[in-house]
């Protein structure tokens, strides 16, 4: 069996003057899902702003969603960001599902975990905010324990 290196990428597929088109992907060492959709532009730089100080506690939690399920070949995405304990180990619970093309297509999903320390998730942070409007920039979140 092959492995897959763990991580969560969001990167800029395409954009518009009113809209971005984002692709969200997570891989643990077993599993991987992917989906595109669209988002306002103000989507990434408000998760890198939600994510700003993360972890502030061992009991912090902070969820952020994207997409939706109203547009046929296209997603979304729920990611939820915790502290697995109190030494400075966190996770980030990605769920990544498709909405069917059409009547003969059924839906997908998958539900990934990708644990990462603070100093990964400030540089997430970082490239969050650099992704700006360039196709096929994106930001990665790696794997860290």
């Amino acid at each position: 069996m092959s492995s897959i290196a763990p991580m969560l990428e969001i990167q800029l597929v395409w954009f518009d003057s009113d809209m971005i088109e984002l692709r969200l992907s997570a891989a643990s060492e077993n599993f991987a899902g992917s989906s595109n959709f669209y988002a306002g532009f103000n989507e990434l730089p408000d998760l890198a702003t939600l994510l700003e100080g993360f972890p502030a506690s061992p009991n912090d939690l902070r969820t952020v969603e994207f997409g939706g399920n109203s547009l046929p070949g296209y997603g979304g995405a729920k990611i939820t960001f915790r502290c697995k304990d109190s030494s400075g180990h966190l996770s980030a619970e990605v769920s990544v599902f498709m909405t069917p093309g059409g009547w003969k297509d059924v839906a997908e999903s998958a539900t990934i975990q990708i644990d990462t320390v603070p100093a990964e998730i400030d540089h997430f942070i970082l490239q969050l905010r650099g992704v700006g409007s360039q196709v096929g920039a994106a930001a990665r979140l790696k794997n860290a324990t």
